[in-house]
């Protein structure tokens, strides 16, 4: 099949809502967690590492709509004195007892953990188990971010970010529609044909 190759000027342009984008990329490697193919636990890995940029990315996002003229040096600030002004701005009461909190401050250490990683020896103690030989021999130490690599932590991190960044966006009247990714536009204009 022949194509029409042509020289042109071309502009493009493009708005990103950068937690859109790494919202979408959670959802694509959580699927893929889900599947629990050869190497799911990197899967997992990945998705809760987009789940922490993703809130951090909406954090940025409301935060530039609520303090539009002091963001930029608030966005120097840590994920959790982010969210809490975000939080006291619009009202919102992080209770003790919304597990979905507790979940995004176990996503931000498993973050930190990964993103500061140490080389360590894990040792412990000697244990009585029971199970398959092949089981029991397989059966590793794992740190504490390697723990949190399961497809059930990575659901909780996933759907628990995206419905505190849903209230979030609701008590702030913004548009949902940053919810989607979008796409982007595009001029071309003087076409030559080329042989």
């Amino acid at each position: 099949m022949e194509t029409d190759r042509v020289r042109a000027t071309v502009k493009r342009s493009r708005n990103v809502i950068a937690f859109a984008e790494l919202s979408h990329a959670n959802w694509v490697i959580f699927q893929n967690a889900k599947e629990e193919r050869e190497g799911w636990f990197y899967d997992c890995l990945a998705a809760n590492v987009l789940a922490a940029f993703k809130f951090e990315a909406y954090l940025n996002h409301v935060g530039k709509a609520l303090f539009p003229h002091s963001w930029n040096k608030m966005e120097r600030l840590s994920h959790a004195r982010k969210r809490d002004a975000v939080c006291e701005r619009l009202g919102i009461v992080r209770a003790d007892d919304d597990s979905r909190w507790r979940t995004v401050a176990d996503l931000f250490k498993f973050r930190n953990m990964v993103a500061h990683g140490k080389s360590e020896v894990l040792d412990p103690p000697e244990a009585v188990e029971e199970g398959e030989i092949e089981e029991l021999r397989r059966k590793r130490p794992l740190t504490q971010w390697e723990e949190l690599c399961t497809t059930e932590f990575a659901k909780r991190a996933y759907e628990d970010t995206e419905s505190i960044m849903k209230e979030m966006h609701s008590a702030a009247s913004l548009d949902e529609d940053d919810f989607r990714r979008s796409g982007h536009s595009y001029t071309i204009s003087n076409r030559e044909k080329i042989a």
